[in-house]
């Protein structure tokens, strides 16, 4: 079994050291997609309901004018 030098060993840490790097800067990249689509989301999810909330109050104040209307 060949014998690891301290010299390769350093060799091989900083390539993995680079590895580790690299990921690290995709994963951020990606989590900033992640957290821009999930506030995206919400974002519509809140439009989705006060446009649902507007229009139940139009609907309740047109159904009480017609229904008293009688």
């Amino acid at each position: 079994m060949p014998r690891i030098t301290n010299a390769e060993l350093a060799r091989m840490i900083d390539a993995l050291d680079k590895n580790v790097t690299g990921i690290n800067a995709r994963l951020d990249k990606l989590n900033g997609r992640t957290f821009k689509n999930s506030t995206d989301i919400a974002h519509m999810k809140g439009i989705s309901g006060i446009i649902a909330f507007v229009v139940s109050i139009v609907t309740t104040i047109i159904g009480a004018y017609w229904g008293t209307k009688q």
